[in-house]
């Protein structure tokens, strides 16, 4: 019988140095392909304008302006003020809602008929009301909006760290989400 040959004559043994050149390979792939941020500890409010109303983002998580008025509650002039922005946004929102109602369910019931100009007569009425309820809504949310962003300044400004004037853009050199980059903060 004729002996065998082994596909591998020495076994395949890692050496110290060797391990460490494949560690500090991996350590270094990981660091370039990794996102580092920190954070001072404490979180600004932030808001993106939106139609009809603005969106608050905390934390990275959209809020609403009750969740707004929560947090707000910590910084009693912040709070007074974001109250009656609150109360704006409510009746904005209410009739906001009720003119949409007003004016899709009367269009609704017209393209179902068929167009019949009897059905135009009846419901392009509260079509119409509805449309301009709709108008009607919009200054309680521009006020709504108005009186939100400034509480947050206010809340903003309150918070160590946070400069409420707009600073110069800044270049960096470093980490980024898909390797090594240039950004810009501003």
């Amino acid at each position: 019988m004729a002996k065998r040959k082994a596909l591998f004559r020495k076994p395949f043994i890692l050496t110290r140095y060797a391990m460490k050149i494949i560690l500090l390979a991996l350590v270094a792939v990981l660091l370039s392909t990794s996102r580092l941020s920190a954070q001072a500890g404490v979180t600004k409010i932030g808001m993106e304008e939106g139609f009809p109303r603005y969106k608050f983002k905390y934390d990275a998580l959209d809020i609403g302006i009750k969740e707004v008025a929560t947090i707000l509650e910590n910084n009693e002039q912040a709070y007074q003020l974001i109250r009656p922005a609150k109360r704006n946004a409510a009746v904005g929102n209410s009739i906001l809602y009720m003119g949409v109602a007003m004016a899709i369910v009367p269009l609704g019931e017209v393209f179902k008929s068929g167009g019949s100009r009897r059905y135009w007569e009846v419901y392009g009425i509260f079509a119409g009301i509805g449309v301009g309820m709709v108008g009607a809504s919009l200054p309680f949310l521009n006020k709504a909006n108005k009186q939100a962003e400034h509480a947050i300044d206010v809340y903003n400004a309150g918070l160590s760290g946070y400069n409420h004037k707009k600073e110069k853009p800044a270049i960096y050199l470093g980490a980024t989400g898909t390797g090594v980059g240039l950004s810009m903060a501003f």
